[in-house]
């Protein structure tokens, strides 16, 4: 049986549909199966025990792209598709497949026309199922019964902690940034809160983002008081994002794919949400993974407008946020607290 999956985006969903892939193969291991991806998504499949082929389409193609990669899939002659975006996009590329079986999400839209078996989404107000857990049940009707939710990177799982001694600062990275502005805390409050942190624990902090960030974090870098235990690192690729982590004990910032992967690779984190429900994004029943969130209306919503949309969702308060996280700092390193 050959199959294809599709996710084109983003970092921390590509990731979150690892334990799916897992899934899949370890309940069909003689199946081949293929993923579709855009860049920098497709450097979480390198290497894959998993992957028999990563297929390329960048997030920005047009027509022209897109219905060459769809004439290469349909030569292909693949079984299966399982869509796990189930976006606009991808629909189209899988209602011209030409594959047989095609699984994908139901949805109010046309789109959901693309796929023979279909899943219902979730009511986010009363079904927040984890992310990678609802992946893997889109796939029942292939025969997956469940599996670990750990996601992997590049057939990499979570290592564990680094040691340290209390003489040893410990090193905390913070990530400012996101894609999508409605999941990005404003920047004072990140000023306010790394201050607080290094006057309360014997830390080192590091400011992390990608190079297409490092303006965006090197201005929060000014403005914090005590630079001398704060460093700004950005980087180019996931894998050195990927190595790098293992120099990190703990972890807050943003909802963005750099706490997908720090969750992956077993770095415990402080998460700060806006207009997603936390435990959608958050390994279940977990005791090294904490959140913040505001659980207001536009959660709920697509239709609210920026700015009110930001301001509604990431209200939540500097000295709240700092609190939260420190409590979970001294639960985690109590030896690292300064008296």
């Amino acid at each position: 049986m050959k199959v294809l999956l599709l996710q084109t985006k983003k970092i921390g969903d590509v990731l979150l549909t690892t334990p799916a892939i897992r899934a899949l193969k370890n309940t069909h291991p003689d199946w081949e199966l293929h993923y579709l991806t855009s860049p920098p998504c497709d450097q979480i499949l390198q290497n894959s025990p998993y992957i028999s082929k990563i297929w390329r389409l960048r997030r920005k193609a047009g027509l022209k792209e897109t219905i060459s990669i769809i004439k290469n899939i349909r030569r292909e002659k693949f079984d299966v598709l399982v869509d796990l975006l189930s976006a606009p996009r991808t629909a189209v590329i899988s209602f011209f497949s030409g594959i047989p079986k095609r699984i994908g999400f139901n949805s109010p839209h046309l789109r959901h026309l693309a796929y023979h078996i279909k899943l219902d989404l979730p009511d986010r107000k009363n079904d927040n199922i984890y992310a990678a857990a609802l992946k893997i049940k889109l796939l029942s009707s292939l025969g997956v019964k469940g599996g670990s939710l750990d996601a992997d990177f590049q057939g990499q799982r979570a290592r564990k902690p680094r040691k340290i001694s209390a003489s040893q600062d410990i090193n905390i990275s913070v990530s400012t940034v996101s894609e999508s502005v409605n999941k990005r805390w404003p920047k004072d409050n990140f000023i306010n809160l790394i201050d607080t942190i290094l006057n309360k624990a014997n830390a080192r902090i590091f400011l992390i983002g990608s190079a297409e960030e490092k303006n965006y974090i090197e201005n929060i870098y000014d403005s914090i008081y005590n630079k001398k235990l704060v460093s700004v690192h950005t980087f180019s690729d996931l894998t050195s994002f990927w190595e790098f982590a293992d120099t990190i004990d703990y972890h807050i910032g943003n909802d963005n794919g750099q706490r997908h992967l720090l969750i992956a690779r077993g770095v415990p984190t402080f998460g700060i949400f806006g207009s997603e429900i936390a435990s959608a994004w958050t390994p279940p029943n977990s005791d090294i993974h904490a959140t913040i969130e505001n659980k207001v209306a536009c959660k709920f919503s697509h239709s609210s407008i920026y700015p009110s949309y930001q301001i509604e969702c990431l209200n939540i308060k500097w000295l709240d946020a700092t609190n939260a996280a420190l409590r979970e700092i001294a639960k985690h390193f109590p030896e690292h607290m300064k008296k």
